[in-house]
């Protein structure tokens, strides 16, 4: 039995238990050790030790939290710097203030036993803390940034870290970096936490792992930086313009206020450190050197100068070292945003109009296309930039940039003013210029006054404007009784009555193409609408002409008298303003092929052997320099003008020809140069002289060449010759007087020169609007046809589809065959009324359902001999009518026995429900290429006729699916046209076509094999990726195919499977959110679209009938389309 322990066996548990607690603390011994020394007193020291485990947990409980920050500060000292506070922790203040009161604890080498939390997860090789490293986005000197995977919430992260001291590895300890390079990253992630602002960038948590890394992380933003912005911008690319950039920028303006409110300068903002999202995000990035005001400066961005470490080669060069400039130990890559005054080491003049500097070099930049003080094409050194930042302000915009509106300039001028001082106060002032500029208000910058107020205005009430204009007329005629003050008070308002409709055209022209834009359908309700549209656009085009008043006529007449006073241009602008015409490389061609068609026929004007050829040419290899004369002299060539370089440059290949094989050719070469350069007789006997060096084998094909020479010299001299250069003549004198236009106009009065920009403004916008081909009266463009085009059609859809005889006499039959139950059971009866805009083709006989033409979007099918239709480029949607029903939508996996079973069913396909659907039409197809590009005149689609690829010998047509649609324009295009995009219920009741089974066509995946365009061993053979599902049967096509190529289903819808995806009306929502009766819409407040039936890349389990797919407002892609619809009208 034991032996029954007495109190002084406790108290000498309770003496060695306070010695294991001390050695603890010490040494890391740990209890288990310690209990092994001590067998007989294990009970007591057990109990001691549970005791002291509660204590500590119920210590631990009652303890605030120790923050990481904390942390390092105990770790490594307190140097590192005090915490950043922006805001009153309790909520009461919105001002920067408040110490850290945490002590700093340390994970050193010592077992931590001071947390009651379990201990981080041990990290590995490629993973920060629970974070998994999916790779570097980028670093700089002292730090880098991951992309990190988030474990717990599944969702990737951008992690900041530090780079260890004198080391490059992303995964480098936190104990290697230095306290002053710590305290910097400690600030940035709390500056960047605490600005809570939509326009900058959140941080998630800041954090140090088991293994010492230190880190904070941040939402992973998708885009592109502001640099590259500005490159697209002056590419025209993608859908960048300068408005949509200064949209950018204003952003930027906003975030930077708030961060300026908040007592914060960013101090190293550029395009860099702005990121553009792929939805319109817009970021200010890396707080690295930023300062919260009224801090003491933990920075140095005073820029130093260091010579880089010269490789061997500039060594042996004995070139000069480079110079890298650095700032608070970073390298800087430009200084071309920075401000004079940090440039010049002035850091105690930094402030809020530091960073409005940097903003206004950016503006430079996206005006120019240009950074500061950098010429596109050069390679300049930041040293170079930052010495002449610190000297002078760069190039002005006027001289590099004349075309930027002069109110730009200004913005940008005083934001970049060298003495801050002259500058906008804070980031709020220079929004409200830039905001002013976008908004046609008056930019402060600019001008000010009343004058300023009521040109601005003028264009924004150009009703109220002309009445006030004519009140000015009276007034003024008022002022005297004497004639000659009268007529000169009248010549005055009249002068202003009209240059104040001239700016009321901007608003009237504005307001047309608004109300353009609502004026759709076209139906006979929107004829009194399109007649008012039309009077006010004629008149506002004839005013280009007269403007009714007695002050000198139209805009036109008026720019003309406003550019008889411009300055006289120099002859460099005349060049750079014929240079710059949209045909002078036309007129450039057509005048060097007459020069030298003339030279050849006349001879030439100098003695051609002058030609001064590139001395490095002597070296080159004799075929090389043969081939490069014949390019030039070829009588086959279809550009001229270096005939000359030619005949030089086949002197050379005979000079250097060694071989007697050479010779020969380089003569012919020669003789034929001579020719170009007019040198008939020369001509002749370098030919002779080719024929007798070849060879005895190839002398009767020189000859054959000398015989051609012989003719085209003859011919030079034809009445042919002659002709063709009377034509050139001709096309170059016709062209003359358009490359002489002088574009650009200077003026010594900035009135007259600000009216001029003005008229030219209005004349440009004026000429496309009424362009017959393209603009908003008569043409086709992306606003859809023009307003005539759709009146005319307005007045002509009623008897072009209901009452007129043909359309009377094909409305009558099917409205009687729908409503004969036994013709067509399948309506139950219906009865319907002539569908404006639409005209019956026939009842098909396989399916029993009346098709229709939709006639505004082409012409009617042609029925083929089989009884079904033939479909080309511009045949018109056809619909058909699909009859009134309630049907069960959606699939099950979980009892074959019910009906909608499918084995491969998914969670949001269900629940199986009944929808009640009233009756509608549906595309028989997808809609064409031909079709849409008839109703916008352009055809959006990336595979389309002209785009050749092997893997689809067939090519391309407009009767392919037109692809590369969003859901926004498909509702407005199909909206404009009379139609509209399925529901989904109305998707899936016309694509099941009355079957319940997973595809319309069966039960099993190769009911589709002839039925369907789907990834097939066809692609695979082709090239696909070896990695995708394919089916075992060949449909001949990789990409999408014609519609109607493969079988309908027994609706007579074809391609419900594959082809393309197709998009519906309705939002991507659970099928548990109701549907309205009619029409099946389903009500959610979900943003994301749907789309149905597969495409070309879909597998068969992709395109089952009751397969969705959620699509992102405003994506694109080339594997989505549409099939239209449209629902009955009852009268």
């Amino acid at each position: 039995m034991p032996i029954e322990q007495g109190s002084g066996a406790r108290e000498e548990a309770e003496n060695l238990f306070a010695e294991f607690l001390q050695k603890k603390r010490t040494t890391g011994l740990s209890y288990d050790e310690f209990r092994g020394r001590h067998p007989g007193l294990a009970p007591d020291l057990d109990a001691l030790h549970a005791l002291y485990l509660k204590v500590k947990n119920l210590e631990r409980a009652s303890e605030p939290q120790t923050t990481v920050s904390a942390k390092l500060r105990e770790r490594l000292g307190q140097e590192i710097g005090t915490p950043i506070q922006l805001e009153d922790p309790s909520g009461s203040g919105d001002g920067v203030g408040g110490e850290m009161v945490e002590n700093i604890v340390g994970r050193g080498d010592r077992p931590d036993t001071s947390s009651g939390k379990a201990s981080r997860p041990e990290i590995s090789p490629s993973g920060y803390g629970p974070y998994v490293l999916r790779g570097e986005i980028a670093r700089g000197g002292q730090g880098a940034v991951l992309r990190v995977w988030d474990q717990d919430l599944n969702r990737n992260l951008a992690m900041k870290v530090i780079l260890g001291k004198e080391d490059e590895r992303p995964s480098s300890h936190t104990p290697q970096a230095d306290a002053h390079t710590l305290g910097r990253f400690l600030e940035e992630a709390q500056v960047t936490g605490q600005l809570d602002h939509p326009g900058i960038v959140p941080v998630h948590e800041l954090g140090v792992d088991n293994e010492g890394h230190v880190y904070f992380t941040m939402k992973l933003v998708k885009g592109r930086d502001l640099a590259a912005v500005f490159d697209l911008v002056q590419e025209k690319k993608d859908g960048w313009n300068l408005t949509r950039a200064l949209s950018v920028i204003l952003r930027v303006c906003d975030a930077m206020s708030y961060a300026h409110a908040k007592g914060v300068i960013h101090r190293d903002l550029k395009p860099a450190n702005i990121m553009v999202g792929r939805f319109g995000e817009v970021y200010v990035m890396d707080w690295g050197v930023a300062r919260v005001l009224k801090r003491e400066e933990t920075h140095d961005l005073r820029i130093q100068e260091t010579v880089a470490v010269r490789s061997d080669w500039r060594n042996k060069a004995r070139e000069e070292e480079p110079k890298l400039l650095t700032m608070d130990g970073d390298i800087v890559g430009t200084p071309a945003y920075m401000s004079p005054e940090q440039a010049s080491g002035e850091l105690d003049q930094m402030g809020p109009h530091s960073d409005v500097y940097s903003l206004g070099a950016m503006i430079y930049h996206v005006l120019s296309g240009r950074m500061p003080y950098v010429v596109p094409g050069q390679k300049i050194h930041g040293f170079t930039i930052w010495n002449k930042l610190r000297e002078q302000p760069p190039a002005p915009l006027s001289e590099i940039a004349p075309k930027v509106p002069q109110e730009l300039v200004a913005i940008c001028e005083k934001a970049m003013e060298r003495n801050w001082h002259d500058r906008y106060s804070d980031m709020s002032e220079l929004a409200d210029d830039l905001g002013a500029f976008m908004e046609h208000r008056v930019v402060h910058a600019y001008e000010t006054g009343a004058v300023a107020e009521l040109k601005k205005w003028v264009s924004r009430n150009k009703g109220l404007a002309a009445a006030c204009s004519a009140t000015i007329v009276l007034a003024i005629g008022g002022l005297g009784t004497l004639g000659y003050i009268e007529a000169k008070g009248r010549e005055i308002a009249e002068t202003e009555h009209a240059n104040v409709l001239r700016l009321a055209a901007f608003q009237e022209l504005a307001e047309l193409k608004q109300e353009a834009d609502l004026l759709w359908p076209a139906t006979p309700e929107q004829i009194p609408a399109y007649e008012d549209w039309l009077v006010r656009a004629h008149a506002l085009i004839t005013g280009l002409e007269s403007d009714g008043s007695r002050s000198g006529g139209g805009h036109l007449v008026q720019r003309e008298a406003l550019r008889a006073r411009a300055l006289l241009r120099t002859a460099e602008e005349v060049a750079l303003d014929r240079q710059g015409h949209a045909r002078y490389a036309e007129w450039d061609a057509l005048t060097r092929e007459w020069i030298a068609l003339t030279r050849q026929r006349d001879g030439a004007p100098k003695d051609t052997s002058a030609f001064e050829l590139d001395p490095s040419l002597r070296f080159q290899d004799v075929n090389a320099l043969n081939e490069r004369a014949w390019r030039l002299v070829d009588p086959k060539r279809k550009t001229f003008g270096r005939e000359q370089e030619g005949l030089a440059l086949a002197r050379l290949a005979l000079k250097n020809a060694r071989s007697a094989s050479e010779v020969p050719y380089v003569l012919d070469t020669l003789a034929w140069a001579c020719l170009a350069n007019g040198l008939h007789e020369e001509a002749l006997e370098v030919s002779e002289r080719a024929i007798n060096i070849a060879a005895a084998k190839d002398r009767e094909e020189y000859g054959g060449y000398l015989e051609r020479l012989e003719q085209a010299i003859a011919e030079t001299g034809s009445g042919a010759y002659a002709a063709h250069l009377d034509d050139l003549q001709a096309q170059i004198t016709a062209l003359e007087p358009q490359v002489s236009e002088r574009k650009n106009f200077t003026f010594e009065d900035d009135e007259d020169r600000w009216w001029h920009d003005q008229l030219s403004k209005l004349i440009g916008e004026i000429d496309a609007f009424a362009d017959p081909e393209t603009g908003l009266v008569e043409g086709l463009s992306e606003a859809g046809w023009g307003v005539q085009r759709r009146f005319d059609f307005a007045r002509e859809v009623e008897a072009l589809t209901v009452t007129g005889a043909e359309a009377a006499r094909r409305w009558q039959e099917a409205v009687a065959s729908i409503a004969d139950q036994e013709e067509c059971p399948a309506y139950g009866g219906l009865r319907i009324d002539p569908q404006l805009g639409l005209l019956p083709i026939d009842r098909n006989r396989d399916t029993g359902l009346w098709e229709f033409g939709h006639v505004q979007s082409g012409e009617l099918p042609r029925p083929g001999t089989d009884g079904t239709l033939e479909i080309g480029g511009e045949t018109c949607i056809v619909l058909i009518l699909i009859p009134p029903t309630r049907f069960f939508m959606g699939s099950q996996a979980q009892d074959d026995g019910r009906g909608n079973y499918d084995a491969a069913g998914e969670s949001d396909e269900g629940p199986v429900h009944e929808v009640p659907l009233e009756a509608f039409f549906i595309s028989k197809y997808e809609m064409t290429q031909g079709q849409w590009q008839r109703c916008i005149g352009a055809n959006p689609a990336s595979y389309h006729p002209g785009f050749n690829i092997n893997a689809q010998p067939k090519g391309f047509e407009l009767a392919n699916p037109v692809e590369m649609v969003t859901l926004e324009n498909c509702r407005r295009i199909l909206g404009r046209f009379g139609l509209q995009m399925p529901t989904e219920a109305q998707w899936e009741c016309a694509a099941r076509g009355g079957e319940d089974t997973p595809w319309c066509f069966g039960l099993k995946r190769q009911c589709l094999d002839g039925a369907a365009n789907l990834a097939d061993n066809y692609m695979l053979r082709s090239g696909g990726p070896r990695d995708w599902e394919y089916e075992e049967w060949d449909d001949g096509y990789w990409f999408h195919a014609p519609v109607g190529s493969f079988a309908p289903n027994a609706f007579g819808l074809h391609d419900v499977h594959g082809n393309l995806w197709e998009l519906c009306r309705d939002p991507y929502g659970s099928y548990r959110e109701p549907v309205e009766p009619a029409t099946g819409y389903r009500i959610t407040n979900s943003k994301e679209g749907v789309a149905r039936g597969g495409s070309f890349e879909s597998s068969a389990l992709d395109s089952r009938t009751a397969s969705r797919s959620f699509v992102l407002p405003g994506e694109t892609q080339p594997s989505v389309g549409v099939r239209p619809a449209r629902m009955l009208t009852v009268h």
